[in-house]
């Protein structure tokens, strides 16, 4: 019998050179995805907050509005009783005032700007509501606002406009 010998030398070293190049070349693809994909589940998450902020103000702002005009006409009704003889540019601007004194317990108020953070740290979610417009008929009055939510303190970048009408009844 003959012993055949093959030269088998160096064979395991070039498959386990073999191997760690090829774990060289992908690792840094996989680790690449990955960390893009903690990027892209960081933007999507801060998005998802601003829009819950933009949706705090709004019901922050239907609430403060609600009710400054529920009491504001509860109190004109009253002011009227007083005041039987009133025209209705009087009664309107007197309505007026007192909506904006009431509105004025919500911190916000025409031509200033509300700006409330989720946490007292320096860097956080928050939002800011500025009233730029109150105006009004014997009919409705109408308000015009912009809400902007933030991460940092620049509250001038996408501000949504947005405008309400309360209907009035007040009667002479």
């Amino acid at each position: 019998m003959k012993n055949v010998t093959t030269n088998q030398n160096g064979y395991a070293l070039i498959l386990v050179l073999l191997t760690i190049a090829l774990i060289g070349i992908f690792i840094p693809i996989i680790i690449t995805n990955i960390f893009n994909n903690s990027l892209q589940f960081q933007k999507i998450e801060e998005n998802n907050q601003l829009l819950k902020l933009e949706e705090m103000a709004y019901l922050y702002m239907d609430k403060a509005l609600d009710h400054s005009a529920k009491v504001a006409q509860e109190k004109i009704v009253i002011w009227f009783e007083d005041n039987p003889g009133a025209d209705s540019t009087l009664i309107l601007n007197t309505f007026l005032d007192i909506f904006e004194d009431e509105l004025s317990f919500y911190e916000v108020a025409l031509g200033s700007e509300l700006h409330k953070k989720m946490h007292d740290s320096s860097e956080g979610f928050a939002y800011n509501i500025d009233i730029y417009e109150i105006s009004g008929t014997n009919e409705s009055i109408r308000i015009k606002f912009r809400v902007n939510s933030t991460t940092s303190d620049d509250y001038t970048s996408n501000p949504i406009e947005t405008e309400r009408t309360i209907t009035l009844s007040i009667e002479e």
